[in-house]
């Protein structure tokens, strides 16, 4: 959970920083009680994320249709967001 700019993405390594996760699981902690919080797999993603507007849209052809940009909510929105998407499209 960091963030740069495309220009300064070299800043960033592609290690998962533990004091970040560490603070996200203590945050989780106040709100879920589970049994363990054993993780048994982390991965490091890089999304992009659009300034301008909530979501970049593109129409190159006729038959491409591009979103993206939803940067660091994509799997909270992403899935109503294309629902919604695919609906217009159709």
């Amino acid at each position: 959970h960091e963030y740069a700019d495309a220009q300064e993405a070299q800043n960033l390594d592609f290690f998962i920083r533990e004091d970040i996760q560490q603070y996200i699981l203590g945050l989780a902690r106040e709100i879920f009680d589970l049994d363990t919080w054993r993780i048994n797999r982390s991965w490091y993603g890089i999304y992009s994320q659009c300034k301008s507007a909530p979501v970049f849209t593109a129409r190159p052809e006729p038959d491409i249709h591009i979103f993206t940009g939803i940067g660091g909510k994509g799997m909270t929105a992403s899935p109503g967001y294309a629902w919604e998407n695919i609906e217009a499209i159709f």
